[in-house]
This record gives structure tokens, C-alpha cells and sequence, in this order.
């Protein structure tokens, strides 16, 4: 389990010990798409986990959903925790926080303090800076993952702290400063919301297990890090998939663009 001290003294640790995947702590915020996140990092061994979110689970949801109609009525957080310890047994250390990560900064520090990396599944841009924010001030790695409208497309972002871009340096690296300075400016930060929501509709659990995968992998690949093992990289920290084109930028159907943005020198996260 993870302990509060700087990442390069973490990593050192980890790095002596080599503890087993079912040491490790991961705390994901949002659990639509992060239910599917928390399943595939439980079979890959994860057994402890922090989960946050604050929405009830509808009927409507359940076309993207890993938790089915019994769980219909049941807060998100909840829910997906009951789900994963009826798949693998009591062992699972899952802790609810049926609450949105502003309305107790304390708690979701405390948290992301004690985790081994940070999973960022929200639909809104406040919560994505703000967790950017903390991740940086506690020195947590972070897997931010997202989908466009309608499911056209996605992205995984993975932020390694000390090893080049933050959140908020990709948004400025893609030409969305708007984006981050609707939130710099807005002061009550929990107001500040996503355009590109994915809507529930026929299909789109389909074509959100992409992205969902794939932050899993990336999450994998932080945990492993200085490890023994047989995964393959994945490759750089930022990929834009897109599954049913994307004009001017992928036109092709599966279709993905990977890149490593660099950091910002003004940035936070460049801040020694």
C-alpha cells in the first residue's frame, strides 16, 4: 500500500520490495466507465481499491454498464464495489465514497495519498483539472480517460509525475486553453462542465470497452513499473482512438493518433 512520500523515494521502495500487484491501491473517480476499469485491474490481480462517485445507477445506464438491474436504484461506488466482491470474494478492500471528490478535499487527498495510482473517469472538466491538481501535489500517477459525443471517439492520457505533461499541459498541447481557463475563472470549480458527454444508446458499451481497456492497461503499466513482467508497453501517454472518424483530424474509422506531449516550464507539474 501506498504511503504519502515523494515519488522518487516511492518508487525506490517499490521498486526493492517488487510487492505483488494485490498490494497495490488504486483509486478511480467515476464509476460508469470505471466500473469496467476496476473489473479488468481486479482480474489482473489489483485487490484494493477507492471509489468515487456520487450519480445513482439508472435503467437508462445499464447499455454501458458492467453492473446489471439488481444494482438499479444503488449509488455508482456502491454498487460496483458490491459487484466486485461478489466476483472475487471478501478479500477486495473496496472503499465507497458515495460523495463527489469536491465536497470533502480532505477525504479525496487522503485517498489518492494512499493510492498507487489515480484513475480519472469523470464527464466533467472540473473534476479533471482539480484531480490533475491533487495528483500533482501528492505525486500520484494518473490515468485520465474520456469519450467524445455520441461515442465517435476517445482518449487515454497518462501523467507520471517528474516524466513530462500534466492533464492541464495536454489540454494547451491540443489547443483547449478555453477549456482550462473556463476553470481557472470559475469559482465554484464543481460548476465547471464537460460539452463532450457520451449519451446512453444502443451499442455504446461496446465502443466505451475500448477506452476502458485501455486505461486499464495504462494503469497496469504504472503499477509493473520496475517490476518483472511479460506486458507489453503500450507506447506513448497520450492516444486519441477513433472509432467512427473524426473530420479533420481522423478521418479513417479505428483510427489513433499517440503521442507524448511535453510539459509546460509554467506548469505546476514542471515545478521541481
Amino acid at each position: 500500500m501506498r504511503q504519502d512520500t515523494p515519488f522518487t523515494e516511492r518508487n525506490a521502495r517499490r521498486d526493492a520490495l517488487h510487492p505483488p500487484l494485490k498490494d497495490s491501491t488504486v483509486m478511480i473517480v467515476g464509476l460508469g466507465g470505471g466500473a469496467e476499469i476496476a473489473m479488468h485491474l481486479l482480474r489482473s490481480g489489483v485487490s484494493r481499491f477507492h471509489l468515487f462517485d456520487f450519480d445513482t445507477l439508472e435503467a437508462g445506464n445499464l447499455v454501458r454498464h458492467s453492473c446489471g438491474i439488481k444494482y438499479v436504484g444503488k449509488n455508482k461506488a456502491a454498487a460496483v464495489a458490491e459487484y466486485l466482491r461478489e466476483y472475487a470474494g471478501e478479500g477486495i478492500e473496496a472503499f465507497v465514497h458515495e460523495t463527489s471528490v469536491f465536497e470533502n478535499h480532505s477525504t479525496t487527498r487522503a485517498a489518492m495519498a494512499e493510492s498507487d495510482v489515480l484513475i480519472v473517469a469523470t464527464d466533467t472538466d472540473s473534476s479533471r483539472f482539480f484531480l490533475n491538481e491533487l495528483s500533482i501535489e501528492t505525486a500520484t500517477p494518473a490515468v485520465f480517460v474520456s469519450m467524445f459525443e455520441k461515442g465517435k471517439a476517445g482518449e487515454v492520457f497518462a501523467y507520471r509525475p517528474g516524466h513530462g505533461a500534466c492533464f492541464s499541459c495536454l489540454m494547451r498541447h491540443l489547443g483547449r486553453q478555453d477549456m482550462l481557463e473556463e476553470y481557472e475563472k470559475t469559482a465554484e470549480k464543481a460548476q465547471c462542465h464537460l460539452a463532450r458527454d457520451a449519451r446512453s444508446m444502443p451499442g455504446i458499451g461496446i465502443d466505451q470497452s475500448f477506452f476502458s481497456a485501455l486505461a486499464a492497461r495504462k494503469a497496469l503499466e504504472i503499477l509493473l513499473e520496475g517490476q518483472e513482467h511479460s506486458l507489453p508497453n503500450v507506447g506513448e501517454s497520450w492516444t486519441i482512438l477513433s472509432l467512427f472518424g473524426i473530420p479533420g483530424v481522423l478521418d479513417e474509422h479505428l483510427s489513433s493518433i499517440k503521442q507524448n506531449p511535453p510539459s509546460f516550464p509554467d506548469c505546476e507539474c514542471a515545478v521541481p
